[in-house]
């Protein structure tokens, strides 16, 4: 018999090969051994939201995170799922709460910076990015997202440092992945 972490571990190589419905099986047998763990939760999560079942994703993920309540990851990710269901009000305490978990976590500051841009607050959403930029100057998605900011705050400042970053060769490449709400 299979032991919980080797159910998830199945799960997760069921999903890299494109079969759900065993990955969803994989993941409920993972739970029903120790459902007070997160990675299973948000393994369903996963898979619920490539099916386009966001409400069900946001259950699964809420449960991530009361089986593992100062889980940063996952606090992002139920902050993200709520915003990009348009539930504002729920995503901003979401990203709060991350944000307390660990102040500095880059992931959760650009989605509350997102958050901030969507809900009308650009001085809210750069001064989420300009935290990003403190601890790590030239942060390419930061960067990116702040320079965006210009027609409604100052950012000379940061497109100086976005000048000099490309002019001395030092822009780091994107992580490629998008903040906004709808992609995870």
């Amino acid at each position: 018999m299979l032991e919980n972490r080797q159910w998830y571990d199945r799960g997760e190589e069921l999903k890299r090969e494109g079969d759900l419905q065993g990955a969803l099986d994989a993941y409920r047998q993972s739970l029903k051994i120790n459902p007070r763990v997160a990675a299973p939760w948000v393994g369903l999560a996963d898979v619920l939201e490539t099916n386009q079942q966001p409400l069900d994703a946001l259950e699964c993920l809420k449960r991530a995170l009361a089986a593992e309540p100062r889980n940063v990851i996952v606090a992002t990710r139920v902050a993200r799922a709520f915003h990009g269901l348009g539930m504002l009000d729920d995503a901003s305490r979401a990203y709060e709460r991350a944000l307390t978990i660990e102040p500095g976590r880059v992931n959760a500051l650009l989605g509350y910076g997102q958050w901030h841009e969507d809900t009308g607050d650009a001085a809210g959403a750069a001064a989420c990015y300009r935290k990003i930029l403190e601890r790590e100057p030239g942060q390419p998605d930061a960067l990116g997202a702040i320079v965006g900011l210009g027609r409604s705050i100052d950012v000379s400042a940061e497109i100086d440092a976005a000048k000099r970053a490309m002019d001395s060769g030092d822009a780091r490449a994107s992580s490629g992945r998008s903040f906004r709400p709808a992609s995870l």
